[in-house]
Formats: C-alpha cells, sequence, structure tokens
C-alpha cells in the first residue's frame, strides 16, 4: 500500500438515514483520499497493519478537523458522526488530557450536543469497563455515543451493555 499525501485525504460526509422517520438527521465523516479527481475510501489504510497507529491517528485527525470546520460553515442542524477506534480510546487510560476530539469540537465552537462518537468495529482485546469509562468522558461532554455496524465482526451484547450507547447502527445485512 502506498502511503496517502496527508493534504489529499479530506472527509467526506455520507448521510445517516433515521430507521423511523426515514430521512437523514445525521452525517457520517468518512476519510477519502482524492487523486486526479476521483475520491478513494481509505479504509484499507485504517485496517492495515503495516501502518502505525500513530500515522493512522495524524491523517485520521486531520480528517476531523477538516470535517468539523465545514460541518460549521455548513449552518446544518444535523448531528455530526465522528469515528473513533477503541484503541485509539484505550490510549487515554490513565492520561489526565482531554481527548483531542473535545478539543476540537471547543475549538470550532460546535454544540457537543450535535456530535456523535461512533465507536467503530475492530478485535476488541482490550477491557469492556475501561472502554465504557473512557467513553463517559465524551458523554459527560454533551456528545452521543454509537455503536458502528451492530452485529458484524465483534459486536456483541456485553459491547453493548458497557459504552450504553444512544444510538445503535446496524449493519445492513441484517
Amino acid at each position: 500500500m502506498k502511503m496517502p499525501q496527508l493534504d489529499a485525504v479530506v472527509p467526506y460526509f455520507q448521510p445517516i438515514i433515521s430507521a423511523d422517520a426515514q430521512e437523514v438527521f445525521a452525517y457520517e465523516v468518512l476519510a477519502r483520499e482524492v487523486l486526479d479527481g476521483e475520491a478513494r475510501s481509505m479504509g484499507a489504510f485504517f485496517e492495515s497493519k503495516k501502518i502505525s497507529d500513530s500515522v493512522k491517528f495524524e491523517f485520521d485527525m486531520q480528517v476531523r478537523s477538516l470535517a468539523m470546520e465545514m460541518y460549521v460553515a455548513s449552518g446544518t442542524k444535523a448531528k455530526l458522526f465522528i469515528n473513533i477506534k477503541p484503541s485509539w480510546v484505550y490510549a487515554y487510560k490513565g492520561n489526565c488530557t482531554p481527548f483531542p476530539t473535545l478539543i476540537l469540537i471547543e475549538r470550532f465552537g460546535i454544540d457537543p450536543r450535535n456530535v456523535v462518537i461512533d465507536i467503530t468495529e475492530e478485535d476488541l482485546m482490550g477491557d469492556y469497563d475501561v472502554l465504557g469509562r473512557l467513553l463517559a468522558e465524551y458523554r459527560r461532554a454533551g456528545c452521543l455515543l454509537a455503536i458502528d455496524d451492530f452485529g458484524k465482526g465483534a459486536s456483541n451484547f456485553e459491547r453493548i451493555a458497557h459504552i450504553t450507547p444512544d444510538i445503535i447502527k446496524i449493519d445492513r445485512s441484517i
């Protein structure tokens, strides 16, 4: 996999449809590399075992910052879903510094009640209790919590019990 150029990676906003109202109520921020006018998914980049978490995090923070800037400029009242890997949250165990996403929310003056921290699917080898306590920091700040793609991969009811999400995004295969 060729390393993407940081300045070629931008946010794309995927609409999220409410199951009950059947209308767009939010937008999920996705990273896309734009080369020669063509947008390409960054999924393989973020899933690669050959790329360090610190490099992935740098790209992700670039996308989050740009997304929040664009979100504010748009004037929308829709919710903004920000994908966060559990392993990145675990990195703050015992750390007293605020989560970078919370810093961005404050910097851009976004109402945290319009931000949904979307816990992405990945192999969870850590402690669910610790993850739940760490994610509670987002909730204390006013953000909502979501579990992404429930019913796919490692998703299970134990995870829901510890995270107590406000929103569960169900995998389309279900």
